[in-house]
């Protein structure tokens, strides 16, 4: 979330680019259409066994089988999906979930754009997990800003669930942790160019799904105080996970995983909450 004189645009400061090569290894690339872009994702299976009469529909040669559930993954900021995508899903164990890792416009090989297209970019890439798998639970996972695109998909979508890991409330966090440095000069006008889509706080209260918050206390770009806003925003039935002392781009410490491990089956086992649901575009 840091910011510089030279490069005070939301787009620069926020989003920013990055289009090198990377090798993506055995993850499977899908291109999704977002009106008129093209939004690329890189796909994981998790390592739950294949089970006898499971068969992926519509793609020959492909091994016998079917996911339980889609997880559509939102990295963070700056990050791109091929290095996280395949690590999301072994995360998810014995459950058999397909993980579509998404790249923001401007990175990797989706089409250069700005924050105005990372909400519909993250719907179409929703959309068309349900259309690849129809009937199938959907799940949203993100980190740091990727968390805040997943609540903008929240407050759209009906979900089977969220995790939301170091969530920021964009906006409170640029005017109230980065503009006193500067006297409000660049915060103000980067966090005028927010997109109202990308509103976290308003987005959790939007949200019906249940959710799991992962909140790091040793976070010093998005202070935990800044991620509990979120967190009581929210308006689906959450659960928290605390992950004490990590930074922002720490792992979860070995209590954490623990943790994690529990709520993901809680999370899995939640209804869907359809009530008070109204879909935004």
């Amino acid at each position: 979330m840091l910011m510089s004189g030279a490069r005070c645009s939301a787009d620069r400061v926020i989003l920013g680019s990055n289009t090198d090569t990377l090798n993506a290894g055995v993850l499977r690339r899908e291109v999704v259409s977002a009106e008129g872009s093209m939004v690329e994702c890189w796909v994981a299976r998790s390592g739950a066994p294949k089970r006898q009469g499971d068969k992926e529909s519509g793609r020959q040669g492909d091994r016998e089988w079917a996911p339980e559930a889609i997880v559509v993954f939102f990295p963070g900021q700056r990050a791109r999906a091929e290095p996280w995508t395949q690590m999301v899903a072994d995360a998810w164990g014995v459950r058999a979930v397909e993980v579509w890792g998404v790249n923001f416009p401007g990175y990797g090989g989706s089409t250069a754009g700005g924050l105005k297209e990372v909400t519909p970019a993250a719907l179409a890439v929703v959309d068309a997990a349900r259309v690849r798998w129809p009937g199938k639970k959907v799940y949203v996972q993100g980190a740091s800003f990727g968390a805040a695109v997943s609540l903008a998909v929240g407050a759209r979508r009906e979900l089977a669930g969220m995790i939301l890991q170091n969530p920021p409330p964009l906006r409170e966090l640029l005017m109230g942790r980065y503009g006193w440095w500067n006297l409000w000069m660049l915060a103000w006008p980067v966090s005028k160019g927010l997109p109202e889509e990308l509103d976290a706080l308003a987005n959790a209260r939007a949200a019906k799904a249940p959710a799991v918050f992962i909140v790091s206390s040793g976070d010093g770009v998005v202070p935990i105080s800044y991620q509990r806003q979120v967190v009581v925003a929210y308006a689906g039935t959450k659960r928290v996970v605390e992950n004490v002392g990590a930074g922002h781009s720490d792992g979860l410490t070995a209590e954490a995983v623990k943790g994690m491990a529990v709520e993901r089956e809680w999370l899995w086992g939640s209804p869907i909450n359809r009530n008070g649901f109204a879909p935004k575009d």
